[in-house]
């Protein structure tokens, strides 16, 4: 991208930086996190592997890890608190 536009990648990361308040990696973190987390919430949610692949990581721990560090939880504890009716059936 950085190419195509005639910036560095360090210029077009302050750009975007500046812009958005994240840097481009951090951003897509996010990014990612917030298809998981609307992937999780749907009434007929998928499992964690196929969140997993649909949301681009690499597997399911890769998932687990990265959603558990922006989260505080594990994505089946977080469905268990947030999603409470959705655990029982309901």
């Amino acid at each position: 991208l950085a190419a195509e536009v005639g910036w560095s990648r360090r210029h077009l990361s302050e750009k975007f930086r500046t812009e958005v308040g994240l840097t481009p990696k951090v951003a897509a973190r996010v990014l990612r996190f917030e298809r998981a987390r609307h992937l999780l919430s749907m009434p007929t949610r998928p499992g964690l592997a196929a969140v997993a692949v649909t949301c681009g990581y690499y597997d399911q721990a890769h998932f687990t890890r990265e959603w558990t560090e922006l989260a505080g939880c594990t994505p089946t504890r977080w469905i268990a608190d947030e999603l409470p009716s959705m655990q029982d059936g309901e």
